[in-house]
């Protein structure tokens, strides 16, 4: 995208590109360690870990999912130059 392309030419094309970035830039791993660190003291705590891990996991998958789902929503709204603009059937 270059010059014009950038700048939101409407509310569902700047909404694409928030979701576009929240979804490829923002780490979680920060927050997952915050979310799903215990101290392990026994085997008890050792499934605990793993199930923490794998919810926290999955919440992450699922709104991968919506986010995808969202985007795909706003593909048809593009600007006609975008290179992921989609039009409408």
């Amino acid at each position: 995208m270059k010059g014009n392309e950038r700048k939101a030419a409407s509310i569902k094309h700047a909404e694409y590109e928030i979701l576009r970035v929240l979804k490829s830039e923002v780490d979680l791993s920060e927050l997952k360690e915050r979310m799903t660190k215990i101290q392990v003291k026994n085997e008890r705590d050792k499934k605990r870990q793993v199930t923490l891990n794998r919810r926290f996991d999955k919440a992450a998958e699922n709104l991968w999912v919506v986010f995808d789902n969202m985007m795909e929503i706003r593909r048809k709204k593009l600007p006609e130059s975008h290179p992921r603009y989609e039009a409408s059937e």
